[in-house]
């Protein structure tokens, strides 16, 4: 009789689930959700490597709350009738309250491409802390909030006979902020840039190897077992699709967990631009605590913030030589397509922030109006330019290009800032000093290491920040090939809005704009003063009269969504006909 592996695993998951008493008798009671359908094939192939994993229980102190600080739990644990429980700024005193429990899940993505499934756990606990006296004291060592975990590399089967779920090539850990990798036995994978670090280590469950985990108790830095060990008391947990368990103390080793996706409506994802739950992209409220999109190794070179997650083809072929027959065009990448393809058909979303309260350097946004839909636009606002007015600039550019779009707020009000944009200017850009310039980079870098394009548009002296931070970026990337630092400037696309500096060739305050970025337009009008001195004009011609000319929104009537990847000059003259030329 033949026997289809994907139905038999589905069928023990479900069978498990329904008939197996919980591992722990209280676990049901906790959180159990019946299942009306099967598993999807994403859950089983997730179910299928997750791991056997080990939480080491620190019961020192009053921060320790008895062991249950180092259990894990769901983000929104401490949801409530009047409360969806994702604002984490609370998490580190909710989880000491006894009306709230540490029902155990693991978070999961699964990205995949040709060869290879790429699949992300992570693991929340609700504080990060220490029993030191000194650091409690000093408030040292201690934040709202941990997320850590691993990525699970899984080479896809290619022959009749191959395992259904494939095989485990290496796991990838974030240990705070440093990744450690693990091979099993049967890896061909060997050192790349980044040495391997151990072994992978099994455990039977349900009838199949899964990898064994471990975490530290306090920080809960992450490994392969059993490269972090219990010191006495802890968990044990083990891989449910429906049963969130709770322990029964600080050393029970029979606990299951419930495996929950990343993308599921409502869930991790669908609240990255949460400001409840969100300091900025990846970076949760109150301390060091980062999502799987922005885990990050300080030292592991061309490996950018966050690519563990959103682009992790690149992380493995940089980390392992020897990977066999490999594909790094994605089949299935959700934290790409939800980024390009979202559309939203509710009314106008504003970001929870007064928009007069932004500071120099803020990210701010999307607004996001009816029916928008595609990457967000980034805006960058010129000189002396008030918060509140940056808000309504954004707000215009959005419906001109039916886009989301972001702020980044360039404080240009006061002299510092001016002068700090122009010592970035006559300096290497090889460092910001411009917090807007600072904010941009970071955000270029995530969005282009994880091959997405980066749209952005800058008025006036903002252009200014806009061409330090790309010029900045090239200096960054140089210990990258030639072609390698190209494909990433490529996916660069700059708009300017009656621009200062906007060539090198016609105004002698521009640094000009590296060759290999993918687009560069500017839409300037000859009656324009501003820009006809600081702009494409030269930099002693006389200013017109009409200078209103040169507000962002007069400007940005002339966009459309075609200008935002082509190179062309848009001249408005003093009989308001608009000529379009190419530019390079």
């Amino acid at each position: 009789m033949f026997i289809n592996p994907e139905k038999s695993l589905a069928f023990l998951v479900i069978l498990w689930s329904a008939f197996t008493q919980p591992m722990t008798a209280h676990a049901a009671a906790n959180d159990r959700t019946a299942r009306t359908n099967q598993p999807t094939f994403n859950e089983r192939l997730a179910f299928r490597w997750a791991p056997i994993h080990y939480q080491d229980v620190d019961q020192t102190g009053d921060h320790a709350i008895g062991g249950r600080s180092d259990y894990i739990t769901a983000i929104d644990f401490d949801k409530r009738d009047d409360d969806d429980g994702w604002d984490t700024n609370d998490s580190w005193d909710n989880i000491a309250k006894p009306e709230y429990k540490a029902a155990a899940h693991i978070y999961y993505s699964v990205v995949a491409t040709k060869t290879h499934w790429y699949i992300l756990y992570a693991f929340f606990h609700p504080r990060d802390w220490t029993d030191n006296p000194i650091a409690i004291a000093l408030d040292l060592d201690e934040h709202n909030n941990d997320l850590e975990g691993f990525l699970a590399v899984i080479k896809r089967p290619t022959a009749e006979g191959d395992p259904q779920y494939g095989k485990l090539m290496t796991i990838v850990t974030a240990f705070h902020t440093d990744f450690y990798s693990y091979t099993p036995e049967h890896s061909p994978f060997k050192n790349g840039r980044e040495d391997i670090n151990g072994k992978v280590h099994f455990e039977r469950y349900l009838g199949e190897d899964h990898p064994v985990t471990a975490q530290e108790a306090k920080g809960h830095g992450l490994k392969a077992w059993p490269y972090v060990k219990l010191d006495g008391d802890g968990i044990k947990y083990f891989p449910s699709l429906d049963t969130a368990g709770v322990p029964t103390g600080p050393d029970d080793r029979k606990v299951q967990y419930k495996l929950i996706d990343i993308f599921a409506p409502g869930g991790l994802w669908d609240h990255r631009d949460d400001k409840r739950t969100f300091d900025s992209f990846g970076a949760f409220r109150g301390g060091g605590a980062n999502a799987p999109w922005g885990w990050d190794d300080g030292d592991d070179g061309p490996v950018a913030r966050g690519e563990i997650a959103i682009n992790p083809a690149t992380l493995v072929k940089t980390y392992f030589s020897n990977l066999g027959e490999f594909s790094d065009v994605y089949e299935s990448n959700p934290y790409q397509t939800s980024q390009t393809k979202e559309k939203d058909n509710d009314k106008e979303i504003l970001p929870p922030k007064a928009a007069a309260d932004l500071q120099d350097g803020e990210l701010y946004g999307p607004i996001k109006l009816a029916n928008a839909w595609g990457a967000p636009i980034y805006y960058v606002n010129g000189l002396f330019v008030a918060p509140q007015t940056a808000a309504e600039q954004i707000t215009t550019l959005a419906a001109c290009l039916g886009r989301p779009v972001f702020l980044i707020f360039n404080d240009l009000t006061a002299p510092w800032d001016v002068f700090s944009t122009s010592i970035e200017k006559a300096g290497d850009s090889g460092t910001s000093v411009n917090k807007a310039t600072a904010t941009l980079i970071r955000e270029m870098r995530v969005t282009l290491e994880s091959g997405r394009d980066f749209t952005v548009c800058a008025h006036s002296a903002g252009v200014m920040s806009v061409q330090n931070a790309v010029n900045q970026l090239v200096t960054q990337y140089n210990s990258l090939s030639l072609d390698d630092r190209n494909l990433l400037l490529a996916r660069i696309h700059v708009v300017t809005l009656g621009g200062a500096s906007f060539d090198q060739q016609e105004n002698i305050l521009s640094d000009g704009w590296p060759e290999a970025i993918g687009s560069l337009s500017n839409i300037y009008d000859t009656r324009d003063g501003v820009a006809s001195v600081f702009g494409f004009g030269c930099l002693w011609d006389t200013f017109a009269s009409e200078t209103v000319r040169h507000g962002a929104r007069y400007y940005m009537r002339f966009l459309d969504d075609d200008l935002l990847n082509s190179s062309m000059n848009i001249v408005i003259d003093n009989r308001n006909r608009v000529t379009r030329v190419a530019f390079k």
